[in-house]
């Protein structure tokens, strides 16, 4: 009786145990029935080799993904401030964690006086947003001219 008393609790755990591994995809998660979703117990990586991942999670582009900051920026001024000029058109991009660039793409015969305006008004942009999300002192400021070939 005494072995019972041990052994009943042994298996009734391995049981349970054993039922949650072969539950739980070999992806690493399972679907979230209380918040929803679909959550992950090794960080969102995904082993690509399995078939059931085309199956149970979304695609690739639906993959949660959190910008820094320079990038956040530089995508809301994409949106919000990119200017498509006759001659010249001025867009935003990041390459390293502090720095917004400004590329101005023009024509040869475009007027310079008016695209220097259009740059110098570009900068006030970044300068007041930084300014606004208190990123000012991080954020630096560079531009880049391009000429199109004919």
């Amino acid at each position: 009786m005494k072995k019972l008393l041990i052994i009943v609790p042994i298996l009734l755990l391995s049981a349970v145990w054993l039922g949650r591994i072969l539950t739980e995809p070999t992806y690493g998660g399972h679907h979230d029935r209380k918040n929803g979703g679909y959550h992950f117990h090794n960080s969102g990586t995904v082993n690509k080799s399995s078939p059931k991942v085309i199956d149970k999670i979304a695609a690739e582009g639906a993959m949660p993904y959190t910008p820094t900051r320079s990038e956040w920026l530089t995508m809301l001024l994409n949106s919000t401030f990119n200017t498509d000029y006759k001659n010249h058109k001025i867009s935003y991009y990041t390459d390293s964690k502090n720095t917004i660039t400004v590329l101005c793409v023009y024509h040869a015969d475009v007027d310079f006086l008016f695209m220097n305006d259009r740059v110098q008004d570009a900068k006030k942009r970044i300068e007041g947003h930084a300014k606004r999300y208190g990123w000012d002192s991080w954020v630096k400021i560079e531009v880049k001219y391009s000429r199109l070939k004919q």
